[in-house]
């Protein structure tokens, strides 16, 4: 859980994708062929798998640019926050 604002940074890098996760989930991608399943590195790549890649790339690009006052820990990824709560 996160109790200020000045974490979110912390926890975004501890839960973002890794490099090879991404290059994995790009290798993944690579080798759609019909949408049927394939093989890619002696596993069986099917829909679901490809769909995980898919997510883990679109999670590795929201993490990869976030504005400015995020980066530096100073605005809460939520928008709206409640004082007293």
């Amino acid at each position: 859980m996160c109790i200020h604002p000045h974490q979110v940074g912390a926890i975004n890098a501890a839960f973002a994708p890794t490099e090879e996760d991404v290059d994995r989930a790009h290798r993944v991608l690579d080798s759609v062929t019909d949408g049927g399943a394939r093989r890619l590195d002696g596993q069986m790549v099917d829909r679901a798998v490809t769909e995980r890649a898919r997510l883990i790339l679109r999670r590795a690009r929201l993490g990869a640019a976030p504005d400015d006052a995020r980066r530096e820990g100073n605005a809460p990824a939520g928008g709206r926050h409640r004082r007293g709560a």
